[in-house]
């Protein structure tokens, strides 16, 4: 699978992934080869832009890691991986599953995200019924040192930050149309908290 992913060969890399059942891979004794499967699903993932899928991939690894002592000295991997299973939930469309998703780490996962004070607040705030309001330099800033969005190691990290900002105008749509049933695009982007412009191109 790696030598295919090398190759951006990602017919067979799922055709060869199919072969190999996740079920199996949570036996006892088998933690490296979930991990390694896993991390090599999530690039496959990433390089066919299915967010959703990646964050399950790295909640995955990450479970793994946690729940097993005898590899608790990868930290650093273990690290990332939470990282990236919040970030590209949040990266993925919205959807009940995302919601639901949202829901379980806001809850199961108190420790980590207190530990990661942005991640904490961006899971919150898309749980709520509240603007999130969007500085895009600001929000560049805060979010440009996580792996998704390091142009350093990461292609995708343009696209990543611009589904980022659409996840949350969305968010801010829906907010909106909680309230209001007829409403002009000026008033829509003053109550979003987003520039016309990108009002206009969520809409049309």
């Amino acid at each position: 699978m790696y030598v295919m992913l090398l190759k951006e060969d990602c017919v067979r890399t799922l055709i060869f992934s199919k072969k190999i059942s996740p079920l199996q891979l949570i036996e006892e004794g088998l933690e490296e080869a979930r991990i390694q499967y896993y991390r090599l699903m999530a690039r496959y993932y990433i390089h066919e832009k299915m967010h959703m899928e990646i964050a399950k991939a790295y909640k995955v690894i990450y479970d793994t890691l946690k729940d097993n002592s005898s590899i608790e000295e990868r930290l650093l991997l273990k690290k990332v991986a939470f990282e990236n299973y919040v970030l590209y939930l949040l990266l993925s469309p919205f959807s009940h599953e995302k919601t639901n998703l949202l829901s379980i780490t806001h809850k199961l996962y108190r420790k980590e995200l207190e530990l990661n004070p942005l991640l904490d607040e961006l899971v919150q705030s898309f749980l709520t019924n509240e603007i999130i309001p969007l500085h895009s330099v600001e929000l560049f800033h805060r979010v440009g040192g996580y792996e998704p969005f390091r142009k350093d190691i990461m292609d995708e990290s343009e696209l990543h930050f611009k589904q980022l900002q659409r996840g949350i105008i969305h968010h801010n749509l829906k907010v909106v149309e909680l309230y209001y049933t007829r409403i002009t695009i000026k008033r829509l982007a003053e109550l979003s908290s987003i520039p016309t412009s990108l009002v206009e191109e969520e809409i049309s």
